[in-house]
């Protein structure tokens, strides 16, 4: 099981899931962002690499999605590459909370 979890208050993109090193592929199940600015809203992207795999919107003051497969993959990294996530609008306060597991190629 891997988990990660990253809070976005930029645009910057950040690992949620690291690199798992050459052959190995990441599954992601689960996906859960939240939004705790009062005013700003945000797009939000959850990316293999820097592939964007998953678009949400999280609005401000408690807003956000989550998306869960239980055993079966929202989508699977490509080999050795991290998950990530970026904001798409600067100045919102997004947690993401990413789960999945290891598979080796």
């Amino acid at each position: 099981q891997r988990c990660g979890t990253a809070t976005f208050p930029t645009t910057t993109a950040a690992d949620l899931i690291a690199a798992q090193g050459a052959g190995v592929r990441i599954a992601v199940t689960s996906v859960l962002v939240v939004n705790g600015h009062a005013t700003v809203g945000t797009k939000v992207e959850i990316r293999d690499g820097t592939t964007v795999r998953m678009l949400g919107f999280a609005a401000s003051n408690g807003g956000g999605f989550s998306h869960s497969a239980g055993a079966t993959p929202l989508f699977i990294s490509t080999a050795n590459a991290a998950v990530t996530g970026r904001c798409v609008t600067t100045g919102a306060d997004v947690d993401i909370f990413v789960s999945g597991y290891r598979m080796s190629n």
